[in-house]
């Protein structure tokens, strides 16, 4: 019994390039960065824990609504909470 082989992939259209891309090769950038996040979660002090030992970032709570800050240590990047 032979084994069938996958047809060739010459019916497939050629692949396009997205316009963003075009523009990272010719500024070096994105576009448009992302410039905060934010992680849900229902047990936030956990979370903290883990983000904080994952990724050495620091995260603070010290304001009214005990909402957690974090700072990634990235001059240019981005920052966000929990």
């Amino acid at each position: 019994m032979a084994l069938l082989s996958p047809a060739p992939a010459k019916s497939l259209p050629p692949l396009r390039r997205l316009p963003y891309l075009v523009c990272l090769k010719k500024k070096g950038a994105m576009p448009n960065p992302v410039f905060q996040f934010q992680i849900l979660s229902q047990s936030s002090d956990e979370t903290a824990a883990f983000y904080t030992q994952l990724f050495g970032w620091s995260v603070d709570a010290n304001n009214p609504l005990n909402y957690r800050r974090i700072d990634t240590r990235s001059a240019e990047g981005i920052q966000g909470g929990i």
